[in-house]
């Protein structure tokens, strides 16, 4: 696995797991910022996830913490050692496919 821009270890994806504010799709983002932290079963997609013709898996993701907006793209590659658990949790994907990414519940 890749990670690109800012930073989403596997110690944010264990907070997006555990469903500490985080959401996907931000029409007034600006007022969970004021709210209390969003519950993981709330949350329908933390992002996107599409697959290219080489069946690497990308991930756009985001999280929303009290404090701050984290962003970031991850890219996990055919025997990348994460990417059989991220296909199955993504329900499976097809070349050329994009779809929304569960949150870690």
């Amino acid at each position: 696995m890749r990670i690109l821009n800012t930073w989403l270890s596997s110690s944010c994806m264990v907070f997006a797991s555990l469903g500490v504010c985080v959401s996907a799709s931000y029409a007034g983002a600006e007022n969970h910022l004021a709210d209390a932290p969003v519950r993981c079963e709330d949350v329908e997609s933390i992002g996107v996830a599409t697959m290219a013709d080489d069946k690497t898996i990308t991930l756009q993701v985001r999280a929303l913490d009290p404090d701050k907006i984290i962003e970031s793209l991850l890219v996990y590659k055919p025997g990348d050692r994460d990417y059989q658990s991220i296909l199955t949790h993504l329900g499976g994907l097809a070349p050329g496919q994009s779809k929304p990414v569960r949150p870690w519940c």
